[in-house]
């Protein structure tokens, strides 16, 4: 039975670029809803928008992190780099 390896650098980056084409593909309707809609179905699209934002973003800082220490191989480096970009 051949079982095929799942690369974590692969799947975050996958996630992270969902999260960014979630984003900026809902940023184009909701303009078009805020110019063009009532206030009552703007404000609404908005709010739908804040919550699922909230979360995509949420996931974006999260892959985003995972990329780092995948790219630089470890969790101490990532601190470390964490630790040289506050500092400078």
């Amino acid at each position: 039975m051949c079982v095929r390896s799942i690369r974590l650098d692969v799947v975050v980056a996958d996630i992270h670029l969902l999260g960014v084409s979630f984003w900026l593909g809902a940023l184009a309707p909701l303009l078009l809803i805020a110019r063009h809609g009532d206030a009552r179905r703007a404000a609404a699209a908005a709010e739908r928008f804040r919550r699922a934002g909230a979360r995509v973003v949420g996931a974006l800082a999260l892959a985003g992190l995972c990329l780092l220490c995948v790219l630089l191989g470890s969790a101490s480096d990532c601190g470390a780099a964490a630790t040289d970009a506050t500092s400078s």
